[in-house]
């Protein structure tokens, strides 16, 4: 295969020039350090995992944001580690969901989300392994809660542009919810919504418009939550 001669060098890789006239893709390139090292071929040359060169052991690190989250929400997983990865995998338990990331040369981080299924504790595991051959694991974990709330993202929108208004709800219980839209004289503008919902985080819009899909006047709305024979109302400004 012939000898390898040093060239440039990066902040996380040296490249090694094959002294040959064939290429050999995914071939294993035996250094003088003796590390045997899988590497990448990019326009004749090989980019080498410079730590695998100095022999840096495999290290993984994890964060989970945030720790806590209601169900119907994404949980942020931010993955580290200090050495091209030739192939990861992420396991989230109870629910048996595998994530697979594939082979990253030179880079050195990257970040998942994830809906989760059901509530209660939730166990995630990572597990890499480079391209010398090394493994590493790390863990951690997060809470997935049911509560019941109700809110309006904020208290008046502009028809005129493109003002929306996002309601969210969530329920520890499914059943059903009726959610209206209401003048002050209490009658009835529109009906976002009336049927069975399932337990967990849920969203809706109202875009200023009432049941016939023309912009509703300037003044003061009521957004009407129903579950289980009980109200909730929000007040709502819109502007024309």
């Amino acid at each position: 295969m012939g000898d390898l001669a040093p060239s440039e060098s990066g902040e996380d890789t040296v490249v090694v020039r094959v002294l040959v006239t064939d290429q050999f893709p995914g071939k294993t390139i035996n250094l003088r350090s003796g590390a045997g090292i899988q590497c990448q071929e990019v326009y004749g040359e090989w980019a080498v995992d410079k730590t695998a060169v100095e022999g840096i052991p495999l290290a993984l690190q994890m964060t989970i944001l945030p720790p806590s989250i209601n169900l119907g929400q994404t949980v942020s997983l931010q993955m580290h580690w200090n050495r091209s990865l030739k192939e990861g995998l992420v396991l989230i338990q109870p629910e048996s969901q595998q994530l697979l990331l594939p082979s990253m040369i030179g880079q050195r981080d990257t970040v998942l989300n994830y809906l989760p299924h059901e509530k209660g504790l939730h166990t995630v595991t990572f597990s890499g392994e480079d391209l010398a051959g090394g493994k590493a694991n790390a863990e951690g974990e997060f809470k997935v809660e049911v509560k019941s709330y109700f809110r309006v993202d904020r208290n008046r929108i502009r028809v005129s542009g493109t003002g929306i208004a996002t309601i969210t709800y969530s329920l520890s219980k499914p059943g059903p919810v009726t959610v209206i839209i209401l003048n002050v004289a209490g009658e009835v503008v529109r009906e976002l919504l009336k049927g069975d919902v399932g337990l967990g985080e849920h969203t809706l819009q109202w875009d200023g418009r009432a049941a016939d899909g023309q912009p509703v006047s300037s003044g003061l709305y009521l957004i009407c939550f129903e579950k289980n024979g009980k109200t909730e109302t929000k007040k709502l400004l819109v502007i024309r």
